[in-house]
């Protein structure tokens, strides 16, 4: 079964989603182009087994960063996911 991770952007710095993907890429060590779209503002971060649903405001900047964990996904993703979002300065 999934578990998920619930991140919040806090502070006046705000991201677009494409830089927010881009960051998330660099931070997990995949290539951007394996970031799948998986519907309007859900993506997959390559073969990491972690898809990222977001919520954005009004200026369409994300605000809200859901990451569903698959069962099958390694605990090295997980934490580096957590450490790029720490380093936007998002909280879990």
């Amino acid at each position: 079964m999934p578990a998920e991770m619930i991140f919040c952007c806090v502070g006046d710095t705000m991201i677009s989603e494409a830089e927010l993907c881009q960051k998330l890429a660099d931070g997990l060590g995949i290539p951007h182009s394996d970031i799948h779209l998986e519907g309007e503002r859900r993506f997959v971060l390559g073969e990491t087994g972690i898809a990222v649903s977001l919520v954005v405001d009004e200026n369409h900047n994300p605000m809200v960063a859901t990451a569903d964990i698959s069962i099958n996904s390694k605990v090295e993703h997980v934490t580096r996911l957590c450490k790029t979002f720490r380093e936007m300065g998002w909280v879990l």
